[in-house]
């Protein structure tokens, strides 16, 4: 399944065709670097924010929409480090 591309609410607006583009200015920009930050203030269905999130970027995502607030907390929300402590009563993450 992939991550930025399924998923995702479609609503006109949707930023889903610009990752490429988005990617390639975020790795010129960043310098391929991880301890950066990225605000995203208009979240939406969090495709940049899960983009960022994806290239190791410490992610903050704001949006005026509750739904987006509910999205974003479930796939950017969560660090892959709580992961398995969040489903130790199954087996770990891995164990879903």
């Amino acid at each position: 399944m992939n991550y930025l591309q399924d998923q995702l609410i479609a609503y006109i607006g949707n930023k889903r065709t610009l990752l490429p583009f988005l990617e390639s200015l975020f790795l010129q920009y960043s310098g391929h670097s991880k301890d950066i930050s990225f605000y995203d203030p208009f979240a939406g269905a969090g495709a940049v924010s899960r983009l960022a999130k994806s290239m190791g970027f410490s992610v903050h995502s704001n949006d005026w929409e509750y739904y987006s607030y509910v999205i974003n907390q479930c796939f950017v929300g969560v660090n892959g480090s709580e992961l398995d402590s969040m489903f130790a009563d199954f087996g770990g993450a891995k164990g879903i």
